[in-house]
């Protein structure tokens, strides 16, 4: 992805620049994807341990939901953030769940005034 970069500025050829910033984009997308994934493997993972010992102990086993797979990563995830930047990200995400949710209010109740 370095060599990519450098050969973007470099680039004068502005076509071509735009083929290469697309690649660059495709790769960054596949590397967060493959984070993602790990992180919710091992988060499955861990669960997993935990539940092996319990099952030793004569507990039934409980499988997680999808929806709580997501809740665990994003707790994983945003966990080892502090301060500020915990902060911003909440606030990120909050402004883009109330952007979805205007976007499918009926347009009549969007504007009230």
């Amino acid at each position: 992805m370095k060599e990519l970069r450098q050969a973007i500025r470099k680039e004068k050829d502005e076509e071509a620049k735009e083929k290469l910033k697309r690649a660059l984009g495709a790769m960054e997308n596949r590397k967060k994807a493959r984070e993602r994934r790990e992180r919710e493997e091992a988060v499955l993972e861990r669960h997993r341990k935990e539940e092996k010992e319990l099952v030793k102990q004569g507990k039934q086993p409980f499988y997680l939901k999808k929806k709580e797979v997501e809740k665990r990563v994003l707790v994983d995830t945003f966990g080892e953030l502090k301060g500020k930047k915990l902060d911003r990200v909440i606030e990120r995400r909050r402004k883009k769940v109330e952007g979805k949710e205007k976007k499918k209010m009926p347009f009549a109740r969007r504007v009230q005034e």
